[in-house]
């Protein structure tokens, strides 16, 4: 899946930018692909690990960032404490994980919601 990173001069755009940080190609392509038929949302990269993401974070302007928490070179919840201080962004957490301690250890890095990867498309 080909991807355009919009750049700060370029976000003319009356959409949400999303960025999507997942390290499973599979599950990465299908929440991409769920992100994307929504008018409402412009995909700006679907990435596998932090340091893509990261970069992203760096020259992208973005409105959502969309992560797993276990990925291969880092933690979800960096990225999350990253962005955390940055009021247009929302941090959302995407993963397998549903005990407790993901939940609260997510929402004390910042993320204001938290959705379950074996969910639905709703």
């Amino acid at each position: 899946m080909e991807m355009h990173l919009v750049t700060d001069t370029e976000s003319t755009t009356e959409f949400l930018r999303i960025l999507l940080v997942e390290d499973d190609a599979v599950t990465r392509d299908r929440i991409a692909s769920v992100v994307s038929g929504y008018h409402e949302f412009e995909l700006i990269a679907a990435v596998g690990t932090q340091a893509e993401a990261d970069e992203i974070l760096d020259n992208a302007s973005i409105d959502i960032l969309l992560t797993d928490l276990d990925l291969p070179d880092g933690n979800g919840a960096r990225l999350i404490e990253r962005v955390r201080d940055i009021p247009s962004i929302t941090a959302l957490v995407i993963t397998v994980f549903g005990d407790e301690k993901h939940v609260v250890s997510a929402i004390q890095a910042g993320a204001s919601g938290y959705l379950l990867k074996d969910g639905g498309a709703e």
